[in-house]
């Protein structure tokens, strides 16, 4: 499985409530279904919910069959002490077969870009 990791827009703007969509893209380079799910962490100044500080969280990223690709765009907000600041977020997609049973993690990490204009 190969994992990347975009946002859209670019940057978030440095004010409370502002959002950016963290992209996770994943393919499938096993023949069987693949479950997908994605633990990411953030650091202060970012959160995973509107009007409460969550910096970490689990979410579904989907069912890879064969060899697809699935995506899930996440959201992201800015918290009420935001700035202008590279804010690294962790992501760690586990991967499940048919079963239930664990077939691999892989871990990525990026930079998420807030700035004040």
């Amino acid at each position: 499985m190969k994992v990347s990791l975009s946002t859209y827009p670019e940057a978030i703007p440095a004010y409370p409530g502002k959002t950016i969509n963290l992209i996770i893209d994943a393919n499938s380079t096993s023949e069987n279904a693949t479950w997908l799910e994605a633990q990411i962490t953030l650091e202060a100044g970012l959160s995973l919910q509107a009007h409460k500080s969550v910096h970490a969280g689990r979410f579904r990223v989907g069912i890879c069959e064969g060899r697809e690709s699935c995506s899930k765009p996440i959201k992201i907000y800015a918290e009420h002490n935001v700035r202008s600041h590279l804010y690294k977020c962790h992501v760690s997609v586990f991967a499940y077969n048919k079963k239930g049973e664990s077939n691999g993690r892989i871990d990525e990490h990026t930079l998420i870009k807030c700035d004040s204009k």
